[in-house]
């Protein structure tokens, strides 16, 4: 009887091992080096943690065509100048 009950706490256990393989709470996947690596290629070295300034998001607005060159220039001058 106890060969019995102990068999069926087994199959139990193994019935759900096979229907949820792995834990809920699982951690995520580490990247792999090459993604980490291409990643790290996109900025300098020294602008990687660096906030970004004024003068960098009007370069960036300018690069997308948000702003003329007329407006990048003034912009820039008065940036430079305060």
């Amino acid at each position: 009887m106890l060969f019995l009950f102990i068999a069926i706490i087994a199959a139990a256990v193994a019935a759900i091992g096979w229907l949820f393989p792995k834990p809920l709470s699982a951690p995520p996947a580490p990247q792999s080096r090459a993604i980490r690596d291409m990643h790290a290629h996109d900025e300098p070295a020294a602008h990687r943690h660096a906030p970004e300034t004024a003068l960098d998001i009007l370069k960036k607005r300018y690069a997308r065509g948000e702003i003329t060159k007329e407006e990048y220039e003034t912009i820039k001058r008065d940036l430079l100048t305060s």
